[in-house]
């Protein structure tokens, strides 16, 4: 199946194959989908493949069931998710602490919000002894039910209940230190030590965002193991560490320790270096920098440098804010605003009217306004107010 680059002609494989297949087979399948573009949802065949992964069930079995609702969760299949609710919620009890904690997880990433599921894992926790976990295992969980308490609050539901909030608490803090081992194998995949630290980070402030010594706990133990040179962190992980740290700070920022601040800052210097560092990192961590009051050279550089190689790559709406933050922080690199400035020719025809004026300012503050710069903007305006008077073209 592998040599299927797109997703529907692999889909067919499967279901031309599929009274031969197996768990095994089934699972492969699920697996490649996760890497393959063109899964139109639409399509006949892609519902006829769910159709069939969804009559599979009996196969999986409590022996795989996470792992097919894993994959199914990372597709994005929150229909066919939902579906297997009733049959995962019904084998919750018999199943290890690992299934349940990546089932949440799944159904979390799913957006799927089942109130006897939800029973069903409340007890569980509060049954569970952390030290029958793993370090990922709580970092799922505790990830899950930061996912599933933002999700509640968007929809106006009830958030987790505080009884199974002391649970995560008591939970994310026999699992703060670090683990035994330098990662963690998860079928046949290997979970870095620094991805369950920082997963575990984020959702411990997202869910506790006003509890100081939480974090303050974590903090501490994942600097010293960063120094200690246990593990190090890839830009992903430490955009969360970043985000984690404003939402503390909204409520302790004179309270969080200079040292932490510098050792982000310190572990920033290596951004441009990771190829996964993309846009939405990027802004994050110049947001959460400059929140903090911590852009510094060590973090100005790679923002700058990621503006330079790769800014013609992001989104309009992305090349506004970063001009504002450039702008406010006097960045005043030549490259890095010219980029800006071919971005906005670029794309600057899908902005809003507010933001085109943003970009504008950001430009005058900075200096680096010019006639060819307001050119583009007198135009975009112009084409703005005309679709505001006469409707889209």
């Amino acid at each position: 199946m592998e040599k299927f680059r797109e997703a529907t002609p692999l889909m067919t494989y499967a279901l031309d194959n599929a009274g031969s297949f197996g768990k095994r087979d089934w699972l492969a399948a699920l697996t490649l989908l996760t890497t393959r573009k063109g899964s139109g949802r639409n399509h006949q065949v892609y519902r006829d493949f769910m159709a069939k992964v969804v009559s599979q069930r009996e196969v999986f079995g409590k022996a795989s069931i996470h792992l097919m609702l894993h994959r199914l969760a990372v597709i994005g299949a929150s229909a066919t998710v939902w579906q297997l609710v009733p049959f995962v919620t019904a084998q919750l009890s018999a199943l290890q602490p690992r299934q349940v904690c990546l089932i949440s997880w799944a159904l979390a990433k799913a957006k799927v919000l089942d109130d006897n599921f939800n029973e069903k894992l409340r007890l569980w926790l509060q049954k569970i002894e952390p030290e029958e976990l793993s370090k990922l295992d709580a970092a799922h969980l505790a990830w899950s039910y930061a996912r599933r308490a933002e999700i509640a609050k968007m929809e106006n539901q009830s958030p987790p209940g505080v009884e199974e909030l002391q649970c995560l608490r008591r939970l994310i803090v026999v699992h703060s230190g670090p683990s035994h081992g330098e990662s963690e194998k998860v079928e046949g995949a290997y979970i870095s030590e620094s991805h369950s630290s920082s997963t575990l980070m984020k959702a411990a402030a997202e869910l506790f965002s006003k509890d100081l010594g939480l974090f303050t706990q974590l903090s501490d133990t994942i600097r010293a193991a960063v120094e200690g040179g246990e593990f190090a962190f890839t830009s992903q992980e430490l955009t969360a560490l970043w985000l984690s740290t404003v939402i503390i700070a909204a409520s302790h920022r004179a309270h969080i320790k200079r040292e932490w601040i510098e050792f982000l800052q310190e572990q920033s210097r290596r951004l441009r270096l990771d190829i996964a560092f993309n846009q939405f990192m990027c802004l994050s961590i110049a947001r959460a920098a400059t929140a903090l009051d911590a852009l510094d050279p060590r973090v100005i550089y790679q923002l700058i440098h990621f503006v330079d190689k790769r800014g013609l790559n992001m989104k309009a709406e992305t090349g506004v804010e970063l001009a504002e933050i450039f702008a406010k922080a006097s960045i005043d690199d030549l490259n890095a605003w010219k980029r800006l400035a071919v971005l906005f020719e670029r794309r600057g025809i899908s902005l809003q009217l507010r933001d085109l004026h943003r970009f504008k300012r950001a430009f005058e503050r900075s200096g680096r306004i010019n006639q060819r710069v307001m050119g583009f903007y007198d135009l975009f305006v112009k084409a703005r107010e005309d679709e505001r008077k006469y409707g889209p073209a």
